[in-house]
């Protein structure tokens, strides 16, 4: 959770006073269970705040439970249902009563109808069941939907660039403000505002689970780090004839001073970053694009350098020929939009190397690898270039070069393979040479 030294803040230490006052609250509240062998806020020397094991933990054991009834979601349920549910009707959304749900021209997913709830909760105050869980919530903490246009520019050239085109804030808002007009008893003004909204949709993206389709806001369960290559606690959703809990359950023996860590999922730096507002070091599932523009330059270059060792004129309109000639051999088109991605576990997918061979009419490994050297290449030169001087950096700028550098560094790893392979089929191809030239002098 360190970004260049910096603490994530979503995991920076909450104040006491709302620490005790949550504490409070979930003691007084029929439903939320806590094992007391862990530290729900404990601050690490680091500087950001975790869960934290104080005594020894059996595997399977329950560190948090807690019933529906105190979670955070579109079906929650207080004085406001009769007007909650008309809302809903007004809106022609049979969102309860599992029909299609179209919301093309409202511009609001179903996840949205949870953040809705949670603007209503915190619209309440304190006659809001959950006053002192939102009160623990990180107000600083910011996701791409809460960038700027000049700051998403910063992410130019990385995999998180075509996430960051696919919320549309202002549509969805001009759809919240539409229902707080027409329905009043559920939003006053003052959450009307596209800060409070863009913060509500953050939380719910950052903090909520997924149950059925649909996000919850779980006390408790959302206070867990996100480490996959460590990860001590699993989340569970028990439901049955006595029973409607989500359960965070230790998946292995866990010794006192330890860290819990929970797991998001296989996810990569880009969709930590756009749903979580973080980027992990040696993220172990993380991912570049490689653009489908950029292949293509790179095939490009092996192209002409092979036409021009074969002495053939006109190589640029042989290069266009070639394009068409090859364009339906493949099973996606050669169109710009396009992107193939790069893993991990999958650093020379069978996509890639497909439309290399296919383009330039060889198998030879050699040339292979050599153009896909050269596709990196342009690929590291395509990143938003930062200065390095630069004082009083904002989170965006910050998370931005984390972005790139940890890109950059997966490129440079699998670039650095590459050539070392190519390297060694050149001296494979040289020994056997020489040792073609010895029989040939023997045979003399």
């Amino acid at each position: 959770f360190e970004m260049d030294g910096s603490i994530a803040p979503s995991t920076l230490p909450i104040d006491e006073k709302s620490q005790k006052k949550f504490l409070a609250w979930y003691q007084m509240t029929k439903g939320i269970e806590i094992n007391k062998s862990i530290d729900l806020f404990h601050n690490f020397k680091e500087g950001y705040r975790g869960v934290l094991a104080i005594n020894d933990i059996q595997k399977s054991e329950e560190l948090v439970r807690v019933e529906r009834c105190n979670c955070l979601g579109s079906k929650s349920e207080d004085s406001s249902k009769e007007e909650w549910e008309k809302m809903i009707e007004n809106q022609g959304i049979a969102f309860f009563k599992n029909k299609s749900l179209t919301t093309e021209d409202l511009h609001l997913t179903p996840g949205c109808f949870t953040v809705l709830r949670l603007l209503h909760e915190w619209d309440k105050g304190l006659d809001s069941k959950f006053y002192h869980y939102l009160s623990i919530l990180p107000k600083n903490h910011r996701i791409l939907v809460e960038w700027g246009e000049s700051e998403l520019s910063y992410l130019k050239g990385t995999s998180a660039e075509p996430l960051s085109l696919v919320d549309n804030l202002e549509k969805q808002f001009e759809t919240f403000e539409k229902f707080a007009k027409n329905h009043p008893k559920l939003w006053s003004q003052s959450v009307v505002t596209k800060e409070k909204f863009s913060k509500a949709l953050n939380w719910v993206r950052s903090r909520g689970f997924t149950v059925d389709g649909e996000p919850y806001m779980i006390p408790c369960a959302d206070m867990f780090n996100h480490n996959p290559g460590n990860q001590s606690a699993l989340f569970e959703h028990i439901s049955d004839d006595l029973n409607d809990a989500y359960v965070m359950r230790a998946t292995k023996p866990i010794k006192a001073g330890n860290e819990i860590f929970s797991s998001f999922g296989q996810l990569s730096n880009s969709h930590l970053l756009n749903s979580y507002g973080f980027i992990l070091s040696s993220n172990p599932f993380d991912s570049i694009i490689l653009p489908s523009k950029i292949l293509m330059d790179a095939c490009k270059t092996s192209f002409l350098k092979i036409t021009m060792m074969e002495g053939t004129t006109e190589s640029e309109e042989s290069w266009k020929k070639r394009i068409e000639m090859v364009g339906s051999c493949l099973e996606a088109p050669l169109s710009e939009k396009n992107n193939f991605i790069l893993t991990k576990y999958d650093m020379l997918p069978e996509a890639v190397t497909d439309v290399i061979q296919t383009v330039l009419f060889s198998e030879d490994p050699l040339l292979v690898y050599g153009t896909l050297v050269k596709a990196l290449g342009l690929k590291l030169n395509s990143y938003k270039q930062f200065d390095e001087m630069a004082s009083n950096e904002t989170d965006s700028i910050i998370l931005a070069k984390a972005l790139i550098r940890e890109e950059s560094l997966f490129i440079k790893d699998l670039k650095s393979q590459l050539m070392q392979e190519c390297l060694m089929m050149e001296e494979d191809l040289e020994s056997s040479s020489n040792d073609e030239k010895k029989s040939n002098n023997q045979n003399k």
